[in-house]
Formats: structure tokens, C-alpha cells, sequence
């Protein structure tokens, strides 16, 4: 997802989330489903029952509220209509990703076939749904706030740093930098450490007119 090589070029800055204490930080929900399915992708895959990839954002927004990080999780709404193209060659590939994970699977490759049905799985609106409940079940909608985009979640995250609302995103995504997101946290580990891009640096280092 998001702009294809763009990331490797822009200079990032290590930070660890307790320089966000006390504010509040979006998070791109589907881009923390897309990261914990990792975990159990089998499973989802041939329809086992499992909360492995809930359990995932569970602890991250554990070690969150761990360092007084208040959490903000978008998710995505509605398709939109111009990336109906988009979204075919998608559903072909997590199809390709599937069968092949059927093959390595039979062959006994287990590692293989998982990493496989990691890329044939399709976050859905019930997986947010069910992410949400587990969230307002384990610490209430005080301490997590969710809400749901219109369309992709993207414009969202990024129109909340925008406005204040938030102070960062955290995401993998790069569209949200195109998007005008003040502050990005990528990579981030359970430790609670990622890299940090602002806009400001972005536009620092960006050649002037004059000298293109």
C-alpha cells in the first residue's frame, strides 16, 4: 500500500511513542489487522476460528496506554468507486496467494504456505467490528476512541494531524504524507519505538523551485 518507493527516500528519525504521553495518536486500524492476521494467517485462511490478530492490537494499545498514549483508530469505510479496478486486481492476487498457500500447505512447507495466506487475506468490516468490541469491552471508549471513514481511512488520519486532533499517525502507509500528515510513525515494535517523518523535514529537504 501506499507510494511505491517512497519511503527508503526520505530520512526518518528514531522516537519512541512516550514522546506522544499525555496527547492523543491515530492509528490506521486496518494496517494494525493487516499486521497482526501475520500471526495466524493460516488459520484465517481455511476459515479456523481464532482472535490471534485481535490479540495483536490488543497489546499494542496495551503498551500505548502503557506510556499515556491515547489512541485514535480509524478504520476504512466504503470503497471508493475509482479504485473499483483496483480493488479486482487485489481480490486476483489474495486468490493467486491462496491456492498457492493450499500447494506449499499440502507439500508440508508450513512456514511457506503462512506467508502465502498473509497476502490472501482480505481485512473486512467484521474484523473491525470485532476489534472495536474488543476494545471497548477490555478498556472502554474513554480510553480508545474509534471511528469509521467514509472511504479509505487515509484522508482521515491525515486530516487529524491537520486539525490538531491528533499530534501523529501511526501507519505504514505512505499515501498519508501525500495526504499532507504533519507527523508519521513507522515501523513501530512492541517496545513502543518506530521511525519518525514530518512534513516539516520533508519539506526542508525538498530541492526549491529555483533549483529544478
Amino acid at each position: 500500500m501506499g507510494i511505491n518507493g517512497l519511503l527508503p527516500n526520505i530520512e526518518t528519525k528514531k522516537v519512541h511513542v512516550s514522546k506522544y504521553a499525555r496527547r492523543i495518536v491515530a492509528v490506521d486500524g486496518y494496517c494494525w489487522l493487516h499486521r497482526g492476521i501475520h500471526c495466524c494467517a493460516t488459520e484465517l485462511a481455511l476459515g479456523v476460528k481464532t482472535t490471534k490478530h485481535l490479540e495483536f492490537c490488543l497489546r499494542r494499545v496495551a503498551m500505548l496506554l502503557h506510556f499515556q498514549v491515547r489512541p485514535l483508530f480509524v478504520f476504512d469505510g466504503g470503497q471508493l468507486p475509482a479504485k473499483a479496478g483496483e480493488e479486482e486486481s487485489r481480490r486476483k492476487r489474495r486468490a493467486d496467494a491462496f491456492e498457492r498457500g493450499r500447494q506449499l500447505l499440502k507439500e508440508n512447507r508450513q512456514e511457506e504456505a503462512r506467508k502465502k495466506f498473509a497476502g490472501a487475506i482480505d481485512i473486512t468490516p467484521t474484523m473491525a467490528a470485532e476489534l472495536i468490541d474488543a476494545f471497548y469491552l477490555k478498556w472502554g471508549s474513554d480510553a480508545v476512541e474509534c471511528i469509521v471513514a467514509p472511504f479509505e481511512a487515509d484522508a482521515q488520519l491525515a486530516w487529524a494531524t491537520i486539525t490538531g486532533k491528533a499530534i501523529a499517525v501511526l501507519s505504514e502507509d505512505s499515501d498519508l504524507l501525500a495526504f499532507g500528515a504533519t507527523t508519521v510513525i513507522y515501523k513501530l515494535d512492541q517496545l513502543g519505538n518506530g521511525e519518525e517523518i514530518t512534513l516539516n523535514s520533508i519539506l526542508k529537504t525538498a530541492p526549491s523551485s529555483s533549483t529544478l
